[in-house]
């Protein structure tokens, strides 16, 4: 049998590529696994868990369910508005309170309030005697109401036959005296004629005031075709002060004062308040039930705000909104 000679040269050559081998492999290990925990993970993923992730959606569905109070929005319905104790007795009082025989006026004789119309009239027209009284608004208003009309027609022709005194009222051209007038924001009318004082029907020239008196805040207080709300028969020739904004709600609404009440009864600071733009003023107008001896009520903390009783049943608050 022949001697197999074993081959140093390639036996040490398979040496050295078996561990160059194995030494290059480890190094890309090491490589690999230094570079994996220098690794930096960013954003919300996933949690691994199914009921970790279910706990924290009931926890959300109970948040919307159940807010905290500190989650709730806060109310701001009545932001800028407190509330006020009104009196019963001011039920009564108010430029648009509501007066007939049903309704009486209840008028204190050491606060009325009144002046003499004799000390404030102007020359645009006359009155019939010289004791009549009247409010100083009612007055101002029917000064400069005279006064246009003489610019609009060149007449100084009426005659305040009536203004708060019953016993004014019997002559022929104002015969009826009306329960309001107690007030002294009332006007009776009669026109001078050729022979003496004639009733004033507002036709002609003299139908200026019937068309313009809202713009000076009177209204006609029984006009043609209100008088199954009003329960008197027209009456040009007798007017009332309310104001220039209610006599201007009520022309644009063609509403009398009896339908006004009713009216403005939808409108109250919990549903909406009626909004009314008058020469670049907003008005909130609404509507407050009396509730017996004392009635809260909402106004605004600024104090820009009159109330006035509607002789029945409730308060109509007037609050300026925007200026």
């Amino acid at each position: 049998m022949g001697k197999t000679h074993l081959n140093k040269g390639r036996l040490m050559l398979t040496v050295f590529l078996t561990v160059g081998v194995i030494v290059g492999a480890d190094s890309v290990r090491r490589n690999f696994t230094e570079y994996d925990n220098k690794l930096t993970v960013k954003g919300d993923f996933p949690s691994s868990s199914a009921e970790a992730a279910a706990n924290a959606n009931a926890e959300r569905a109970s948040a919307l369910a159940n807010p905290t109070e500190a989650q709730t929005a806060p109310d701001l319905s009545y932001v800028g508005f407190t509330q006020l104790d009104v009196p019963s007795a001011q039920l009564s009082s108010g430029l648009i309170s509501l007066i007939d025989s049903t309704h009486p006026a209840v008028v204190s004789e050491n606060s009325s309030g009144l002046i003499k119309l004799a000390d404030a009239k102007n020359e645009f027209y006359s009155i019939r005697y010289e004791g009549m009284e009247i409010t100083s608004d009612a007055a101002y208003a029917l000064n400069t109401m005279m006064q246009d009309y003489n610019a609009a027609t060149g007449l100084s022709d009426f005659v305040v036959s009536c203004t708060s005194d019953e016993s004014a009222s019997s002559s022929a051209q104002c015969p009826s005296f009306y329960p309001e007038s107690v007030l002294g924001n009332t006007v009776d009318l009669a026109v001078q004629g050729m022979n003496g004082l004639l009733a004033y029907d507002g036709r002609d020239e003299e139908s200026w005031i019937i068309d313009n008196c809202e713009s000076y805040g009177f209204i006609v207080r029984y006009p043609s075709g209100k008088e199954a709300s009003t329960g008197q028969s027209s009456c040009v020739w007798h007017l009332r002060y309310v104001g220039t904004l209610f006599a201007a709600v009520m022309r644009d609404n063609n509403l009398c004062l009896e339908e006004f009440h009713n009216w403005i009864k939808s409108y109250t600071i919990n549903t909406a308040p009626y909004e009314y733009n008058l020469n670049g003023i907003i008005y909130q107008i609404y509507y407050a039930p009396s509730m017996g001896d004392t009635t809260q009520v909402r106004v605004p903390v600024s104090g820009r705000y009159t109330i006035s009783g509607n002789n029945t049943d409730g308060f109509v608050i007037t609050a300026v909104k925007q200026s």
